[in-house]
């Protein structure tokens, strides 16, 4: 277990890291400087309030990047750490104190249309046909058999259906929506879970094979790490929305402060907000 020397002496390295082309550095780097952030908060607070305090606009945008992919990464970090980590390292809580519970900040999103992520399903013909049947109650004519009939019945109902649905694509607003995890869901895993346990009526630990039961294979969703030191960069970033500064490719600060807070909200605003709901929620600060 690295000491909080250790890691503290890791954090500029880690911060500088954060915008490598490689994924898979960059992700490590995130991991490490989050866990740092853990152990020696003022050091990484500093070190993420220099970068957007720089008189050089693209240093500022810069470090607006690298807080977007801590934000982006804090997933990853229990996932990169040895197993029974959570066990061992240890992390303090969010100071919030509250005497009531509070409402959630924002309102929930509106579910995707047709969303271009979930499995494919065909629409069965029994249940369009049942429905044309109901919207157009027809008599045969002499002209035109059953058969044909049904067939033009299907074939408007599918049609209405797809208008409807491109109509409903056009006019929904996919910004207001968090897709990075919405696009990660995987129906497969929740459908195991629920085969595994429907196989298991008696609470049994083992399977029919003699082989223990994996436990971890019932989690579907990692579990988040970002302390409250690195959310005090949000003040200096909803400050820097009023930076008209531009870069020589033309890139504004305040563009992408914006686009950075918008993603924030839009995925967890109470996370993002939980620096400053720690100091309004305390009398003496």
């Amino acid at each position: 277990v690295l000491s909080s020397e250790t890691l503290s002496d890791c954090l500029p390295a880690a911060w500088q890291l954060l915008l490598e082309p490689n994924q898979q550095v960059s992700a490590a780097a995130a991991a490490l400087m989050i866990l740092a952030a853990v152990k020696a908060p003022s050091q990484a607070a500093h070190i993420m309030d220099a970068g957007l305090r720089h008189p050089q606009a693209n240093v500022r945008i810069n470090a607006i990047l690298r807080f977007k992919v801590l934000w982006k990464m804090r997933h990853q970090v229990w996932c990169r750490m040895e197993d029974g980590a959570q066990m061992t390292f240890k992390v303090p809580p969010p100071g919030i104190e509250f005497t009531l519970p509070s409402p959630k900040i924002g309102i929930e999103s509106l579910p995707v249309v047709d969303p271009p992520w979930m499995p494919l399903v065909n629409t069965k013909v029994e249940e369009v046909t049942a429905i044309s049947q109901e919207s157009h109650r027809s008599l045969v004519t002499a002209t035109k058999t059953r058969k044909k009939q049904q067939t033009e019945l299907i074939k408007m109902a599918l049609q209405a259906r797809e208008d409807k649905k491109r109509s409903e694509r056009e006019n929904f607003m996919v910004t207001t929506i968090p897709v990075t995890i919405q696009a990660a869901y995987e129906p497969s895993l929740h459908h195991g879970a629920g085969d595994d346990h429907d196989e298991a009526p008696g609470g049994d630990e083992e399977t029919a094979d003699g082989q223990p039961r994996n436990a971890s294979h019932h989690i579907h969703a990692a579990q988040s790490l970002f302390p409250s030191c690195l959310c005090s960069a949000v003040i200096q970033i909803i400050n820097l929305l009023d930076d008209a500064a531009v870069t020589s490719d033309g890139c504004a600060v305040y563009e992408v402060a914006y686009q950075v807070i918008w993603n924030c909200l839009v995925e967890d605003s109470a996370l993002f907000l939980r620096y400053i709901l720690e100091r309004l929620t305390r009398d003496n600060q």
